[in-house]
């Protein structure tokens, strides 16, 4: 079947602040994972502060750091282990649910810096994690980043590095990514 329509309801809002902040929020109505009693999919906020940066909290369907850099590679399909059997997205880092984003790229012409704060879970007893992310853009059709953090939001706590570099001249991009 060609035809298709999505099964959620987003609701959206933002305002700005008197010293010209944005705030804003999103709500994803959808119950389509199954999960029993969890209707809001996707819950976001967000301040946008200018030249400071820009803060996220995501209740639900968030991203750390890590999570911004785990494949920037040229590819033609997706992750480069997508389609290897028993792989994991481990150099992705802690993500997902009560999450605290920061980005900023005003710092210095070419560089922007990501960080990442997951707060642990009480029930759960396990630590927080956290993670960082920079990209240095300023030398035309080169791009360089890595980032590192800890993700001890599972019982296996691990250390996550991830470093790259890019180079694009006109249509063609090439790339090389290191993870551990």
């Amino acid at each position: 079947n060609g035809w298709y329509m999505n099964d959620g309801i987003t609701f959206a809002a933002s305002a700005e602040t008197d010293n010209g902040w944005t705030v804003s929020t999103s709500m994803l109505l959808d119950n389509s994972d199954g999960t029993a009693g969890e209707v809001i999919d996707n819950r976001s906020m967000s301040i946008d502060m200018g030249d400071n940066g820009t803060l996220h909290f995501y209740a639900d369907g968030g991203s750390s750091a890590l999570d911004t850099i785990d494949d920037v590679t040229p590819n033609a399909y997706d992750e480069s282990w997508a389609l290897v059997t028993g792989a994991t997205a481990a150099i992705g880092g802690a993500g997902g649910s009560d999450i605290f984003n920061y980005q900023n790229s005003s710092l210095m012409d070419g560089l922007k810096v990501t960080l990442s704060y997951t707060p642990s879970d009480a029930a759960v007893e396990l630590e927080s994690s956290s993670s960082y992310a920079v990209e240095y853009t300023a030398i035309d059709g080169l791009t360089l980043g890595g980032g590192a953090g800890e993700d001890k939001g599972a019982a296996a706590h691990k250390d996550i590095t991830n470093v790259y570099v890019k180079y694009a001249m006109d249509a063609f991009t090439v790339g090389y990514q290191a993870s551990e």
